[in-house]
Order: structure tokens, then sequence, then C-alpha cells
């Protein structure tokens, strides 16, 4: 896995991913980023889960080899957690410019959502929802690495999560605007399933495969 700092992983019983899962998001996150030219080394990464109807809490947080980097007015921490955050204050505050549907429950359809200094990934399954935002210090105009590798890791939990028709269909809705970049991620991630060459998909396979056949592993956030 990559050269990740402050790294911070909520797991266990109570949360929605195993370790060997968090573990597979880092992977996928690393090899992604070794395939940018040039790489980012400095940057800040945020997965929250929200179980329908409850609070949002912290997966996996961590800052690429150098840190965080500065952007504008504010460091790749505070837009990450930033981005989120206005996400979660929706629809008491409005996010994004996106107004209530009820077709979608009174939430937000799975999208990556942008405004002049935010970006977030909301990915909806059917018992609850992934939120990421990712920020590196790539240079102009190289700044679609960010929306790239969240399109990348949405391919990921819809490797991990194929039971889940909700992911299924979310992860689709957010890669429908992907370009030739994003689409190399994807068939990227795809192929890191297929092979599992890498450590952390090898042992997501061997512990992933007995357990969903034995009945031991549900739905995300179920």
């Amino acid at each position: 896995m990559g050269n990740f700092t402050n790294l911070i992983t909520n797991v266990g019983p109570n949360t929605t991913l195993f370790q060997q899962e968090v573990d597979v998001i880092q992977a996928v996150v690393a090899r992604v980023l070794d395939s940018f030219e040039p790489q980012p080394t400095q940057g800040t990464f945020i997965l929250d889960g929200q179980k329908r109807g409850e609070s949002a809490y912290c997966i996996l947080r961590f800052n690429l080899e150098k840190g965080c980097c500065q952007l504008h007015e504010e460091t790749s921490d505070d837009a990450a957690a930033g981005s989120i955050d206005d996400i979660l204050a929706w629809p008491e505050r409005l996010a994004y410019g996106y107004r209530s549907n009820p077709e979608y429950f009174g939430q937000l359809p799975s999208s990556i959502y942008m405004s002049i200094r935010r970006k977030v990934l909301v990915l909806n399954t059917t018992f609850g929802r992934f939120l990421v935002s990712f920020y590196a210090n790539s240079p102009f105009p190289y700044v679609r690495q960010d929306m790239t590798l969240l399109m990348a890791l949405a391919e990921a939990f819809a490797q991990m999560g194929k039971e889940d028709k909700i992911l299924q269909r979310s992860v689709e809705r957010v890669c429908a605007s992907a370009i030739s970049p994003d689409k190399d991620a994807i068939i990227l991630v795809k192929h890191m399933f297929l092979d599992c060459e890498d450590d952390a998909l090898r042992i997501w396979r061997d512990w992933h495969e007995p357990a969903n056949q034995a009945g031991e592993l549900t739905l995300f956030f179920e």
C-alpha cells in the first residue's frame, strides 16, 4: 500500500467495513495514484460512512506521503472535511445547489458534487451511503486527478459490494460521465480485482469468498 501519513481507521463490529475492505481501499488509492503523471505527494483523503437515519462517522482518513497541501485559502484537510460537512448539512443548508427530490427519499442522489472549492463523492447503497473527498497537490492542468480517483474508488466499492443493487446503480450513475483518464483508472481497478496480485486484494479475496458463501456478510450498513 501507499506511503500514507496520519492514518486513521475505524473498523470493527459497529462499522460497515472490515479491515480487509479498508486495506483494499488504501491499495486502490495507492495504485491509482501511482498511475498518475506527475504523481501527487501531498493531499488528503477522507471516507465517511452513514447508515440511513443515523449520524455519519469516519471510516478512513489519511494524508499523502508529504502531508496535506495548501489550496487557495485552506488546507487539503480543511477542504476534504468541509466538502463532506456540506453534504451532511443538507437539506437544512443548501449544498452544491441541489434541492430535495422525493425520488431519492430526501437523499442526495449518487454523484460527484462540486462547487468552487468543494468536491465530494456521494455513493448511495441500500442501507446507507459513503461520502468520499480527496484533494491533492495536482498542478494545473492535472487537477482532474481528484475526479479520476473518486470514480476509480466508486468502482472499487462496486467490486466489493456486488450483491447491493442500489450500490451498483449508484456507481453506474457516477461513472457515466467518465472521460478517457477516468475510464483508464476504472479499468485498472477492475483488473486489480480480477487478478488479485496485490497483497491486500488477495487477502480480501481469500477472506471474502468463504465468508460470503457462509452467509457471514451482509450488505453495507445493513
